[in-house]
């Protein structure tokens, strides 16, 4: 069924470190980028490409499947005093929701869905209304880097 709230707790994820710890070793300089600030700053970048530092093979485990099917991975990073603006995703009639597992946070970051801020903690995932207003705001001073991924109806 199409979830059609804004973010809800959904599991605790055991066994996060192996992810954690990947990724977190891979240095930011060798995401892949959007075009850098003026400043020469890293911005919020995403990843897609499941062949990345083997990426889709460390993403695998941590995919839910009770939900429905699962589709690839992706990885979001925001990092400190950087945000993403505003934006609606357009989602297919087989979509139901999307799933984030955070893998680094701090307490001031926030995902914004329909006006409604949330702090979502390592060791957990959600299910995300990406069809409603959302944005991310990360004022703290560590990088924001979250696990995600959207489901189907099979």
């Amino acid at each position: 069924m199409r979830f059609t709230g804004s973010v809800e707790w959904l599991a605790t994820v055991h066994e996060i470190a192996p992810l954690v710890e990947w990724i977190t070793a891979i240095p930011f300089e060798e995401w892949p980028q959007q075009t850098r600030l003026e400043d020469g700053a890293i911005r919020p970048a995403m990843v897609q490409d499941q062949s990345w530092h083997g990426f889709g093979e460390m993403a695998a485990p941590y995919l839910i499947h009770t939900l429905g099917q699962p589709l690839h991975a992706i990885l979001t990073v925001v990092m400190p005093g950087h945000s993403i603006p505003p934006h609606i995703d357009e989602q297919g009639p087989s979509w139901l929701c999307r799933v984030h597992i955070p893998l680094t946070t701090n307490d001031e970051s926030q995902f914004i869905v329909g006006g409604e801020h949330h702090h979502m903690e390592v060791g957990n995932a959600y299910i995300v209304n990406t069809e409603v207003m959302h944005s991310v705001e990360n004022n703290g001073g560590t990088p924001r880097i979250h696990l995600m991924f959207d489901v189907v109806s099979p």
